[in-house]
Order: structure tokens, then C-alpha cells, then sequence
């Protein structure tokens, strides 16, 4: 389910979160260096994490299989909400699973993720989840 603003930049915004998945879900290194604006960061397990380049970013989510969930397979958005839009920024709240291969559901989290466009690129800059 996909809930709030009409506006453009709310469409940009979950293009690209769509597309984060996407890479996320296979893996794709050089995918996921193109779908996020740095410097990126990221706020859970009681730390703040910033990578201050794509390729930096590239690597660590590329082990990403490797510090979830053993049976980790893909994750999918449950919910997408627009909190705050404007023509550069997008804040939304999200609500996404953790399955297996079955698509069975692992875990689901809530989470806050903010997009930005950066020179023309829409990106996902920060994300603060409750994941591990």
C-alpha cells in the first residue's frame, strides 16, 4: 500500500526506493550505489552510520545477506506514507518485511527514509529504521 502526496517529487521519491529494493534484492552492488545521495546515513541499532561515498556504500550493502537474517531473501514495502514533500526532499514512513525465498515473512520493521534530489538525481539520503 502506497498512501499521500500526488506530487512529483513523492513519485521520484518511491521510484527510487523501489529501485533500492530492487538492488537490494539482487544483490547488485553498482544498483546500489546508484540509488542513494551521499553523503548517506543511517540510524538503527543505536548508532549512526554515514557513508560518504557510493562506492563505500556499494560494498557494505552488498554483504548485506550476510548480517541479516540466515534466511534472508528479499524485503518489499508494506507501507509507504509521505510525511513532508517539497521539490528537492521527500520524508517518508515506511513500513517494510524481511521474507525468505517462500516469501515467507521474516520480521517487519518501521522506518523513516528521506529522499533527495542532488544535482538532478533522486536518491535516498537517510534512513532511521528499528532493523537491525
Amino acid at each position: 500500500m502506497t498512501t499521500g502526496s500526488n506530487s512529483r517529487s513523492a513519485a521520484n521519491a518511491f521510484e527510487a526506493m523501489d529501485a533500492f529494493f530492487s538492488a537490494l534484492n539482487t544483490q547488485d552492488p553498482v544498483a546500489l550505489e546508484n540509488v542513494i545521495n551521499v553523503p548517506h546515513m543511517r540510524i538503527a541499532s543505536g548508532k549512526v552510520t554515514t557513508w560518504n561515498t557510493r562506492k563505500a556504500f556499494g560494498r557494505y550493502m552488498y554483504e548485506f545477506s550476510k548480517r541479516v537474517e540466515s534466511r534472508w531473501h528479499h524485503s518489499v514495502f508494506d507501507s509507504r506514507e509521505v510525511i513532508h514533500d517539497s521539490v528537492d526532499k521527500v520524508h517518508v514512513a515506511v513500513k517494510f518485511t524481511r521474507c525468505d525465498e517462500a516469501g515467507n515473512r521474516l520480521a517487519t520493521y518501521k522506518s523513516l527514509w528521506i529522499v533527495t534530489c542532488i544535482d538532478g538525481h533522486w536518491g535516498i539520503q537517510a534512513r532511521s529504521s528499528f532493523a537491525a
